[in-house]
This record gives structure tokens, C-alpha cells and sequence, in this order.
């Protein structure tokens, strides 16, 4: 099997280049599931957090791609990061525009694996309880318009 489509099936390994933070330790992600206006607050917070610590980024109004960018990380915090990190590179790499953006996202494989990571494990941790996860979109719905 193809690596590159490996680790695009992999999920949570696929999501980090190598599959540890850079200290070398697999962090557990929060997601965050913008059920109210608090946690859509926290994660736009997040979001212009992270983006201000990298420099190709700072000029860039990542805000108004909030819920893109929250659809394609499921909330996780980390995975954010982790997208954030890879636009940086192709920005510095390229200059900004949505296709380069797209480019950094997830693709749907991985969001779509992401996603049953989660609700197995919820399942594990609580049977039963009934997920309020949105479903993944799909590639079509992720489109930047």
C-alpha cells in the first residue's frame, strides 16, 4: 500500500507529520463541538492564538475561516495546530490564496476517520450515550467558496 495513502487512513497518526508533537509525546487533543456561543468563542480564541504565533499567518484573517477550519479538525485543538502548522509552511512556501489553503486542510479520508476514532471511543467510555458530533461533510460541502 501507497505510504502516503496510509497515513491518510491512519487518522489520529495521520494527522501529525509523524505522528508525535515536536517534544516527542502523542498529546490528547480537546475538541471542542461549538454546542453554544462559549465554545465557538473558545475556539475562534484558539484559532487567532495560534495563528499569531506564526509569522506567514499573522496577516492572513484566518478568522473568517473559523468554521471551515473547525469542520476539518472536528474541534481538536491539536489537529488545528497541526493545520495550521502545514499552511504556514505552504504560504511561506507559495503566498496565501484558498487553494492553498485547501491544500492544508485534512483531506476527507482523515476527517472521516478522525471522526469514527471519536465516536468509538465514546462509545467505549459511555455506551449508549447518544454523540451530538456533527457528521464529516463532505468534500463537496468543504469547499472554499
Amino acid at each position: 500500500m501507497d505510504a502516503k495513502l496510509l497515513k491518510q487512513l491512519l487518522g489520529e497518526i495521520g494527522r501529525a507529520e509523524d505522528g508525535l508533537a515536536k517534544d516527542g509525546i502523542q498529546h490528547t487533543h480537546r475538541i471542542l463541538r461549538m454546542r453554544n456561543d462559549s465554545d465557538v468563542r473558545a475556539f475562534r480564541a484558539c484559532l487567532k492564538q495560534i495563528g499569531e504565533k506564526m509569522p506567514t499567518l499573522r496577516n492572513i484573517d484566518l478568522l473568517s475561516y473559523s468554521d471551515l477550519f473547525h469542520e476539518n479538525s472536528l474541534g481538536c485543538i491539536g489537529t488545528l495546530w497541526d493545520t495550521l502548522e502545514r499552511l504556514e509552511i505552504h504560504v511561506a512556501a507559495r503566498g496565501w490564496s484558498e487553494n492553498v489553503l485547501q491544500e492544508a486542510l485534512l483531506k476527507e479520508a482523515q476527517v472521516t476517520k478522525i471522526m469514527q476514532e471519536v465516536l468509538d471511543g465514546e462509545e467505549r467510555i459511555a455506551p449508549g450515550l447518544t454523540c451530538l458530533a456533527p457528521a464529516a461533510a463532505t468534500a463537496s460541502q468543504r469547499k472554499i467558496a
